[in-house]
């Protein structure tokens, strides 16, 4: 009877301990790797219908059974504030995690149903995202390695989606025109160009990223 009691109680000790353990393991994730890890267990269902990023962060998924339709007739007005950008980011070689995000929610909204002849969409570069728009001669220059986000700012301009940079920024940061991504557009600052698109009836999006 006594060998049964302790067998029973190390089972339970045994279980409590394995429970603890495996609670754990789970909390120990940091946020941003917990949404890494359901990213990467969706990837197989993403979609891109606009374009394809470099990365899942990109994709979206398609939902099925919508009550709340994306049905607005007229054209789609969106302006994004993009001024993110880590420093370490810069030098890694990797596309920009802002021109993800950047992409990650036009796809959204064309998988949600609207043409791309009804998105009209407006980008203001400032502060430290400025570098991400650097051609490929200044960013040799700068950090030592060809500039990886020039082939997804391509598909994005023959998309049509236009791409300003701010006027303080460009001087404050010593840099002149001809040393960004060709085709671009020059404001005299990203919060006045920002308003202006906005009085004209642009929805804004921050760029925001972890």
């Amino acid at each position: 009877m006594k060998g049964s009691k302790l067998f029973f109680l190390n089972a339970v000790i045994f279980f409590i301990f394995f429970q603890s353990n495996s609670i754990a393991q789970e909390t120990i994730l940091s946020p941003a790797a917990q949404k890494e890890a359901r990213l990467k267990k969706a990837e197989p269902r993403m979609i891109y219908p606009f374009i394809k990023g470099a990365t899942m962060y990109s994709g979206v998924l398609p939902v099925n059974t919508i009550t709340n339709a994306a049905d607005y007739p007229n054209a789609y007005k969106l302006v994004f504030d993009f001024s993110v950008a880590k420093t370490e980011d810069l030098k890694n070689g990797k596309a920009s995690m802002g021109i993800e995000e950047l992409i990650r929610i036009i796809n959204l909204h064309k998988a949600a149903g609207i043409p791309e002849n009804r998105l009209d969409i407006a980008v203001i570069i400032h502060g430290p995202a400025t570098p991400t728009f650097l051609n490929n001669e200044t960013y040799i220059k700068q950090f030592g390695i060809k500039n990886p986000n020039l082939d997804l700012i391509r598909q994005l301009q023959e998309k049509g989606v236009v791409f300003t940079v701010c006027g303080q920024t460009l001087q404050f940061r010593e840099l002149e025109m001809p040393q960004l991504v060709t085709g671009m557009q020059k404001s005299f600052s990203a919060r006045t160009a920002l308003s202006t698109y906005q009085l004209k009836g642009y929805i804004l999006f921050p760029i925001e990223i972890d």
